[in-house]
């Protein structure tokens, strides 16, 4: 009778166990999903923020070949003027 009783008592502990672990996994699942929308979220931003860093640098460097353009013209233009 004992061991019939013990049985029903760890098979009534298992199952308690097995019901508060299966929340826990749902919970740590709805978290590890949230956590990847954020990175791919985060992704979204962090590629376009370099687009438009790249798009700032290769104006600059247009901008900086026409100041160098023009630098020679003046330097031509003084050496015309002596």
């Amino acid at each position: 009778m004992k061991k019939v009783v013990l049985f029903f008592a760890v098979s009534a502990a298992v199952v308690l166990a097995s019901c508060n672990n299966n929340e826990a996994n749902n919970q740590v699942s709805n978290d590890v999903d949230s956590v990847a929308e954020a990175v791919d979220s985060t992704v979204a931003v962090v590629d376009s923020a370099v687009a438009t860093a790249e798009t700032v640098v290769d104006s600059a460097i247009a901008v900086a070949e026409t100041a160098a353009e023009v630098v020679e013209a003046v330097e031509n233009a003084v050496e015309a003027a002596k």
